[in-house]
Order: C-alpha cells, then sequence, then structure tokens
C-alpha cells in the first residue's frame, strides 16, 4: 500500500470536513442519530464505546446524552501506556483534556476491557463500501480492534464513504457505517 495515497486522501477528507458549517454538522449529526437509535443491535446493546468528536468529525455529544439518559452504559477512549484504553463515563463533566487536547475519561476512571463491550463506533476520516477505514494515521483504533469481538461500526458524513479507500494489513475494517444519508452493512469486508 502507497502511504503517500493515504496521506493525501486524509488530507483531503480533512480539508473538506473542516470546511462544514456548525449548521451543517449539526444537521447530520442529528440525522445520524436518528439512523443509529433506529438500527435494532444498536437498541440492544446495553455497553457500548463511543468516541468524542474533533476536528471537524460528526459530533457524538447528542448520542452520548441521548444514551445515559436511557441509562446505558458509554465508554470512552483514552490514551494509556499501553495505547488506547475505555472507560465508563456517566458524566461529561468527568472528561479532562488529554493527548493533544482531546476530550477523554479522566485518569481515576477504571479502565474497561475492549472485550467487555457489545458495540464500538469507530471514528475515522474515510471509509468505504466495503468497510475500509482510514484512520488518523496514528493506528490506535487498529491496534485496539485487533482480535475485538463485538461489532464495530462507524459514523461518518455521507461524503466521506467512498468507493475504495487505500487500506494495508494492519487496517481494520468495520461492518456498518451510519451517515446522514444511509445506513452501509459492509460486514467488516475490506
Amino acid at each position: 500500500m502507497n502511504p503517500a495515497a493515504k496521506e493525501s486522501l486524509r488530507r483531503a477528507m480533512l480539508e473538506r470536513r473542516g470546511n462544514l458549517s456548525a449548521e451543517f454538522q449539526e444537521s447530520a449529526a442529528r440525522a445520524v442519530e436518528e439512523r443509529l437509535f433506529s438500527q435494532p443491535e444498536w437498541a440492544a446493546a446495553s455497553r457500548v464505546g463511543l468516541y468524542w468528536a474533533i476536528r471537524g468529525e460528526l459530533p457524538t455529544r447528542g448520542i452520548f446524552h441521548r444514551l445515559r439518559r436511557a441509562g446505558r452504559s458509554v465508554c470512552l477512549p483514552r490514551l494509556g501506556a499501553l495505547g488506547l484504553e475505555f472507560a465508563e463515563v456517566g458524566d461529561e463533566l468527568a472528561l479532562v483534556p488529554g493527548v493533544w487536547g482531546v476530550l477523554e475519561p479522566g485518569p481515576r476512571l477504571p479502565v474497561v476491557p475492549i472485550e467487555a463491550l457489545e458495540l464500538l463506533l469507530v471514528p475515522g476520516v474515510a471509509f468505504d463500501v466495503r468497510g475500509g477505514r482510514l484512520g488518523w494515521g496514528q493506528g490506535y483504533y487498529d491496534r485496539a480492534l485487533q482480535g475485538f469481538r463485538g461489532r464495530r461500526w462507524a459514523l461518518a458524513y455521507d461524503f466521506q464513504v467512498l468507493k475504495s479507500v487505500p487500506t494495508d494489513e494492519r487496517d481494520e475494517a468495520v461492518e456498518r457505517i451510519v451517515t446522514e444519508r444511509r445506513v452501509i452493512d459492509s460486514k467488516g469486508r475490506a
């Protein structure tokens, strides 16, 4: 796999995402939230992994609060000594700035093993219809997902889903992608 192709696509997608208006982001987030909560597998999952959106990612704050109002367990990632780890977060106030200023669970919140998550929402910069995922380029989620047996889904703006994205043997795929326009069931066949 050509690393230059990944970096070029990553830059183009981040620029496009960075140019989205706040109104479009919030409108898309509401549409994605409704599609997500209509999925039977999502409704059945009592413990889910979610990420706190950064740098133009589809906003996830509404999803977090809706899950908490329903009494569901929400685990968010933080960067630990061995890579990504997850902790259950009951309140947005438990989030603190971590590496690169990204909000993450405070250090006193206990680790929840990734295997305990029934469904994990995975961030990304670009996706393809086969479930291929192009992340930020650090490999944190790819390493965390190795051996993960739960469902792995992604949230994205529809323009982030392409016919194909450049991947290699280290890249972990997602099974389903939920956008403001559609739900793509890929079964992670990248």
